[in-house]
C-alpha cells in the first residue's frame, strides 16, 4: 500500500480549525447547561442534547479530517481518505491519468466515464501515477499545460 498526504490549502486549514475551535466552544457550552440545570423546560433539554451531538460530531469530523486525510492505493484500490469518510474506486476501472503541468491537477477518468479531479497533490502527482501504473498497467497517462481537462463523451456529442 503506498500513502500520499492530501495537501489543504492554508485557507482550508483555517477553516477546519476555526470549525473544530467553535464546536468546541459550542460543546463545553451545552455540557455546560447539561451539567448546571441551565436549559429551560423539555424542548431546551432536547436542545442542549443535540447540541452537544453535533459538535461532537464535528468535532470528531475535522479532527479526524486534520489527522487522516490521504491518498492510498492498493493493489485493489484507490482510496480517498478524509479521517471518518472514505470514497475508494477500483484500480482496474481506472483507464486515463491526465496532469496539467499548469494548474497541478491530476484527473483520473474511469471505463464509465466518470472524472476524479484532484487538486490537492502537490509535488506527488506523478509519484501517484507510477504507483497507479504499477497496479494497472493499461492505464493511459496525458500530460498537458494548457487550462483543458479531458474530454467526456457528452462533450462530444453536444457537438
Amino acid at each position: 500500500m503506498k500513502k500520499f498526504a492530501y495537501k489543504f490549502k492554508t485557507y482550508l486549514y483555517v477553516i477546519i480549525i476555526l470549525a473544530a475551535l467553535l464546536s468546541l466552544a459550542g460543546l463545553g457550552f451545552n455540557a455546560y447547561r447539561l451539567i448546571a440545570h441551565r436549559y429551560e423546560g423539555t424542548n431546551g433539554l432536547i436542545g442542549a442534547i443535540l447540541c452537544v451531538v453535533i459538535a461532537a460530531v464535528i468535532l470528531v469530523l475535522t479532527g479526524s479530517i486534520l489527522i487522516c486525510a490521504r491518498y492510498e492505493i492498493t493493489k485493489e484500490h484507490f482510496t480517498l481518505r478524509w479521517g471518518v469518510l472514505v470514497t475508494r474506486a477500483k484500480i482496474s476501472a481506472i483507464n486515463t491519468l491526465v496532469y496539467n503541468t499548469t494548474t497541478r491537477v491530476l484527473a483520473i477518468v474511469f471505463d464509465n466515464d466518470a472524472l476524479m479531479v484532484i487538486s490537492s497533490v502537490g509535488n506527488n502527482a506523478l509519484d501517484i501515477v507510477d504507483a497507479i501504473r504499477q497496479y494497472n498497467k493499461g492505464v493511459i497517462f496525458q500530460s498537458t499545460s494548457s487550462e483543458s481537462s479531458p474530454k467526456n463523451k457528452d462533450d462530444e456529442n453536444k457537438k
